[in-house]
């Protein structure tokens, strides 16, 4: 099996980090169904949940057993032990390269600006290049060019400039009319 067949049939980081998840689970139970896999994956969400994300599992596990990763009988998948090494080696090796540079010591982690269309309060992360909307929709660059609110490293200040920013916009609303 080459790496290049695995980088075709997963793509993504996200994808890859599932597969690799799912063949960790099959090593530990094997003739596993999909509800057991996605309740080994991710054990504390609800019986929904599960469900839900089961729809999600059943195009990577057609996409492993198209690999020849995994086998299925019936409805229990379990790993094919002639190909477990050599995905075992890519998923354990494998890095997929990042698209943005991390943020280094000493730089705000999250910046919170006013979209340039309709005057919302939006929050990204500082590294992205543009960040959308989510009033308007209107892709917004992340520059110098904006009116910056907020640079933080806090999740939890982001938000709360956000609703902060959105009360503000409300009232001045109120008191003009």
């Amino acid at each position: 099996m080459e790496v290049k067949q695995i980088i075709e049939m997963f793509p993504s980081r996200n994808e890859q980090r599932i597969a690799k998840r799912i063949i960790d689970t099959l090593k530990v139970r094997p003739d596993s169904n999909a509800m057991q896999i996605s309740d080994a994956i991710s054990p504390n969400k609800s019986a929904n949940a599960r469900v839900a994300e089961c729809k999600g599992l059943s195009r990577i596990l057609d996409g492993l057993r198209a690999l020849g990763i995994i086998s299925c009988t019936i409805d229990n998948f379990s790993l094919s032990f002639e190909k477990e090494a050599a995905a075992s080696h890519f998923f354990d090796s494998h890095k997929a390269k990042t698209r943005y540079a991390p943020v280094t010591r000493g730089q705000m982690q999250y910046v919170v600006f006013v979209c340039e269309n309709c005057g919302a309060a939006v929050g990204s992360r500082s590294y992205q290049r543009s960040a959308a909307c989510k009033t308007c929709n209107h892709k917004n660059k992340i520059g110098n060019e904006h009116k910056v609110l907020l640079r933080t490293n806090s999740f939890l200040e982001l938000q709360s400039a956000i609703q902060q920013a959105k009360y503000q916009k409300a009232s001045n609303k109120l008191t003009l009319y």
